[in-house]
């Protein structure tokens, strides 16, 4: 784990050098989007984290590092894994699945951090018009949280970073989620039924009497 985190520190280290000593354009092409989900209190969701290139030419990307926040204590991230909906950005060349290394880097709670490189080290060329997918974040609600829509917001970079083959840092625009909260179905108490079960006999005999 120690090696993972060192390698991945170097890689976005360079990309953090190349950032400042270049330039960089005043929009970027690339677009990451946090998904929305809705649950009600007391169950579990899931939603993708994805990117896309709004440029004309190719992207390459070879180097993700995500992180996100919520503040409602009622909503717990639970975890992120590849089955994103898009293609996942590294299907066949994943850093983490080839070396037997965990996705997620951070604790269950109101924040998850998730991270993963081309294992080739090529990258994928993203073309333009093109989505993918970065991470399908799972998570959960308490019951009797409160019903609302509560947003789920992309953690500025350094802490969500992408780079290319060639270690140099791409910027991206990031759309931040929601997680929207519905009232759970209430489940009524034994004795409400009681006086229901009570009235059915009568109801049957005077159904007799009328025959």
């Amino acid at each position: 784990m120690k090696n993972r985190s060192r390698v991945r520190t170097a890689l976005f280290a360079i990309g953090t050098l190349a950032l400042l000593g270049g330039a960089v354009p005043a929009r970027a092409a690339v677009v990451v989007n946090v998904g929305s989900a809705t649950v009600s209190a007391g169950g579990s969701g899931s939603f993708d984290i994805t990117l896309a290139n709004t440029g004309l030419t190719a992207q390459n990307i070879a180097g993700v590092g995500l992180a996100i926040a919520t503040t409602n204590p009622d909503i717990t991230f639970t975890g992120a894994d590849f089955s994103t909906l898009l293609p996942y950005v590294f299907a066949g060349d994943s850093w983490d699945v080839a070396n037997g290394f965990a996705f997620v880097t951070s604790a269950p709670g109101q924040t998850l951090s998730a991270s993963d490189l081309s294992n080739s080290g090529a990258g994928n060329n993203i073309a333009a018009a093109t989505s993918v997918g970065l991470a399908r974040v799972l998570f959960s609600v308490i019951g009797g949280a409160t019903p609302g829509s509560f947003p789920v917001t992309l953690t500025a970079y350094p802490a969500t970073s992408l780079n290319d083959s060639t270690f140099v840092n791409v910027p991206f625009t990031s759309v931040n989620g929601t997680i929207t909260i519905q009232a759970g179905t209430a489940v009524p108490e034994p004795s409400a039924f009681l006086p229901l079960l009570l009235s059915v006999p009568f109801l049957l005999r005077g159904a007799r009497r009328r025959r």
